[in-house]
């Protein structure tokens, strides 16, 4: 065997070669990365953006005292029956205090996010105000209305399409009249959770959290004719948010009502 002689100048050009290289593939990396992207344990950056086509908004409700406020608790989502409209329910602690450190009542809401995504971008059409939610939103399957819960005010928002495109609440809230409930004893709350509407538009089906059970509304009469029918606790869970309960109940309405359930 002939022995061949190392060359310490070629190990050098190639570690060289290879250095160079990574410092380019790193100043390229970074050239692509963005103001969205964030750190995880493991040293890793995730980005929004990482989907080619993706678009990446802050859900800023357009505030006069508060130009530069973020909502934050985006909770839920739907898309209307057409997919050129997505609504986005904020559902979190969206308290703002002025310069007196005293809470402003008025901008201390939750909000509605109306985006159109015809084509294929979001663009923020609207944003509606609602004094209380929590999770519930779904359109009505005709598309010209969607529902909301009230959360701890324990009623329905109704919402109608508008000449202009807009969308505004019809009428006065649905009140559920909750006075007691099947869940945990003496609840000082009564909240509206996850809710859906039956196939053919009549009726919205609203699961009542921590109450282990729903309300069922009338749409057309804006009445809430049946409630406090009640529901089994799901083995290793509770009802914290509903929205599957509801789901589930408001595809099995019409067998219900054939069946005199």
């Amino acid at each position: 065997m002939i022995a061949q002689k190392k060359n310490p100048l070629f190990y050098k050009m190639f570690f060289g070669a290879a250095i160079f290289a990574s410092l380019a593939s790193f100043t390229v990396a970074r050239a692509h990365d963005d103001d969205d992207s964030s750190f995880v344990s493991s040293g890793q950056k995730i980005t929004p953006n990482a989907v080619p086509s993706a678009n990446f908004q802050l859900l800023n409700p357009g505030l006069t005292d508060f130009p530069n406020f973020v909502a934050s608790g985006a909770l839920s989502s739907v898309l209307s029956p057409d997919q050129h409209t997505l609504l986005i329910l904020i559902s979190g602690h969206n308290l703002l205090d002025n310069a007196a450190s005293k809470v402003v009542p008025t901008d201390s809401e939750q909000y509605i996010f109306v985006f159109d995504v015809s084509t294929g971008k979001p663009f923020k059409k609207q944003v509606i105000n609602v004094p209380n939610t929590f999770a519930g939103i779904a359109f009505n399957p005709n598309g010209n209305s969607f529902y909301v819960g009230g959360g701890s005010d324990d009623n329905i928002h109704i919402y109608g399409i508008q000449g202009d495109g807009s969308w505004a609440e019809i009428g006065t809230p649905i009140a559920l009249g909750h006075t007691t409930g099947n869940g945990m004893p003496n609840p000082s709350t009564f909240v509206t959770g996850g809710l859906a509407v039956t196939a053919d538009g009549t009726k919205i089906v609203i699961a009542n959290v921590y109450n282990d059970s729903i309300s069922i509304v009338d749409v057309a009469g804006h009445l809430a004719q049946l409630h406090q029918h009640a529901l089994h606790r799901p083995q290793g869970g509770g009802d914290v948010l509903g929205g599957l309960q509801g789901q589930v109940v408001a595809q099995r309405l019409p067998v219900l009502a054939r069946a005199g359930e």
